[in-house]
Formats: C-alpha cells, structure tokens, sequence
C-alpha cells in the first residue's frame, strides 16, 4: 500500500475529495500538509492506496505527492 498526500487550492476541495475517497472505502484524513509542500490552502488529504487515484481527487486540487520513506515526498502529478 502507498501513501499519498494531496494539497488543495481550497479547503473545500480537500473536504470533497476525503469525502469522495471514504465512500471508496479508501483510509485518508484531512490535516495540515507538511512544510516541505507547499500549499495555497491550510488543509491537505493524506491517503493510503494501491494506485495514485486521481480521478477520485476534486478537480480544486493543486498537487498530488507520493510519500516516501523517511518523508520524502515526490511530485507526481501538478494541477496547472
């Protein structure tokens, strides 16, 4: 299983998309995103899955990181 976190352009978004992943039965929570990302919003989903899933993110997202060991996190994908 991996982690991810996505960062938003609005607290909504963030509020959509945990909504969104917890009817998939996808584990995620809303919360603060780390310093090292930078975000326009306060809030970002950090989530658990086999897959990215993008397509289940609002479209109000800014950024999706996969998180590695020792808390790296990797740029995967930039809503532009």
């Amino acid at each position: 299983m991996k982690e991810y976190i996505a960062t938003f352009y609005t607290h909504h978004g963030a509020m959509v998309t945990e909504k969104t992943l917890k009817k998939e039965k996808i584990e995620c929570k809303i919360m603060p995103p780390p310093r090292e990302i930078s975000s326009s919003c306060t809030s970002c989903v950090f989530y658990k899955s086999e897959s990215d899933m993008k397509d289940f993110i609002d479209s109000d997202f800014e950024s999706i990181y996969e998180v590695k060991e020792n808390k790296k996190f990797i740029l995967i994908f930039e809503n532009n």
